[in-house]
């Protein structure tokens, strides 16, 4: 499933954990975009940490990739910096209650 960076709001080679980025050719583009490729968490703790460190490094005029897994998103996440980037989700977004109330 292919998610537009307005549609999240709403709902080179570096490695650290959990994410792994690349140089990659998308959509026929000749610049290359930054790929991000987010690995879930094995034991079921949060993984927002990593989906923010993806979204830092590849939020902008890049590629990131969710692929089979479950997410669990226990915290507020701020998206409004994403712009121009392409977000395949294969997995599952487990998104808490409390992750969901909006910052006052």
């Amino acid at each position: 499933m292919r998610i537009s960076a307005a549609l999240l709001l709403l709902l080179n080679t570096v490695t650290c954990t959990g994410v792994q980025t690349a140089p990659s050719l998308t959509h026929g583009a000749l610049a290359p975009k930054k790929t991000c490729t987010l690995t879930a968490s094995a034991d079921g703790t949060d993984d927002t940490p990593a989906v923010l460190k993806v979204f830092s490094d590849c939020g902008t005029d890049g590629h990131i990739i969710f692929p089979k897994g479950v997410y669990h998103i226990n915290s507020i996440m701020n998206t409004q910096t994403l712009k121009n980037v392409d977000i395949d989700l294969y997995g599952t977004l487990l998104v808490s209650s409390s992750s969901l109330s909006s910052q006052a």
